[in-house]
């Protein structure tokens, strides 16, 4: 997951992503809200588009899990809980440290196997975009293994 932090001034917007790989590379998605506890409504995944971002130089994360949270003397209420006041204090926290990294990881509330990065807003003059289009019509594959990994239907 991906998500840009415009903390001062402008950046990309993009609410949600998921990582494809180890390289710079990182394939996005909106999360939509589910219209039940059993599945996604498709005319929402077709009013939201995949993207593909790429950086041109190799990207300064904090990790916020595993040993990383104790290197910056937290734990994991800042990724895991519900108190946003206090994740994005540390977030913002992080992005004015003199390293000045370009965003962090931390593993996803809602699926704590996938990893996620946010990204300040700094970075965007290294990233290049590629929209895919729906994942309706133009991922048809990533969508089936998405509806399968959390038992949803489309609706």
């Amino acid at each position: 997951m991906i998500l840009l932090f415009p903390f001062y001034g402008s950046s990309y917007s993009f609410p949600a992503a998921r990582s494809a790989d180890r390289r710079q590379t990182t394939r996005t998605h909106l999360r939509p809200q589910p219209s039940s506890q059993e599945g996604v409504a498709e005319a929402d995944l077709r009013n939201r588009n995949l993207f593909e971002l790429a950086s041109d130089r190799q990207l300064t994360l904090v990790d916020l899990w595993g040993s990383g949270l104790v290197k910056i003397g937290a734990d994991a209420r800042i990724t895991s809980g519900s108190d946003y006041k206090l994740s994005r204090a540390w977030a913002e926290a992080i992005y004015l440290h003199l390293l000045k990294v370009d965003g962090i990881r931390y593993y996803s509330r809602h699926d704590n196997t996938q990893l996620c990065c946010g990204l300040f807003d700094r970075t965007s003059a290294h990233l290049k975009e590629q929209n895919e289009g729906n994942i309706v019509d133009n991922n048809p594959r990533l969508l089936a293994d998405i509806l399968e990994r959390y038992d949803y239907a489309l609706l």
